[in-house]
């Protein structure tokens, strides 16, 4: 946890927003940032904190993305009053408890979004400085892949550069990497398209409106794979299509 007081709470919320740190402390933390940052890096930061020897401006970035998680936890719970007579809502003269769609809104387009915001400040902090933060995970700068980062992969399908995004497809993107190597593929600019686009494919992360976009450069993309390595596969794979998903493998 990054926050000691109301005070520094204060600092990231918009002006109206009026609840006491007993309140929202139980929903602070950043155990959702584990898999982004790792377990001792964490501990080395809160500990950092504690000494006040955190680098401010990462600091910065911390706060806000755990400040506004926890307040998207907290807003469906603090529209009741939860005791030994089951869960209520209280009312008041001239005020109004907020609409569930209210509440949702705030959540998914307010607090959410600026969490995320923050998170991928703090991801972008951490690449610039990676040789300060030995214990970082590294989750969004992988060496061994051929698309080793956000940046490269943004050449090959728009994803902002979005060190968050990254992080979350690693695996993907490492599975079917391995699945290329089998058929004969390697570090190439025509591998790589393919492999950042069937990533993008194969995990829905397009729009709606893309999808036969995505798809036919999903095709292309096989089509001049398969032109690449002939002679190299070791056995001839068959696409599939279903009415739901599109396998390249």
């Amino acid at each position: 946890m990054f926050f000691n007081s109301i005070e520094e709470v204060n600092t990231y919320l918009p002006v109206g927003v009026n609840i006491a740190f007993e309140s929202i402390s139980p929903d602070l933390g950043v155990e959702y940032l584990l898999p982004l940052l790792g377990y001792e890096l964490i501990v080395e930061l809160e500990q950092a904190y504690k000494d006040d020897d955190i680098n401010k401006k990462l600091l910065k970035h911390l706060q806000a993305s755990e400040i506004n998680n926890a307040y998207a936890q907290n807003l469906p719970v603090a529209q009741v009053n939860i005791s030994d007579s089951g869960v209520r809502i209280e009312t008041e003269d001239g005020k109004k408890t907020a609409f569930k769609h209210q509440i949702v809104g705030l959540r998914d387009d307010y607090f959410l979004p600026k969490r995320d915001i923050a998170t991928e400040m703090i991801l972008r902090f951490l690449e610039r400085n990676q040789a300060d933060y030995l214990k970082w995970n590294k989750s969004c700068v992988k060496p061994d892949l051929w698309i080793p980062d956000a940046t490269t992969f943004d050449g090959y399908y728009d994803i902002g550069e979005s060190r968050t995004k990254y992080a979350g497809m690693v695996r993907e993107i490492r599975r079917i990497q391995a699945d290329l190597e089998r058929q004969g593929g390697s570090d190439t600019d025509t591998t790589r398209r393919l492999l950042a686009l069937h990533t993008i494919y194969s995990n829905k992360l397009y729009h709606e409106a893309e999808y036969k976009k995505v798809k036919a450069l999903v095709l292309k993309a096989w089509a001049d794979f398969q032109e690449e390595t002939k002679g190299k596969r070791n056995h001839t794979i068959e696409t599939k299509e279903d009415n739901a998903t599109f396998r390249a493998f």
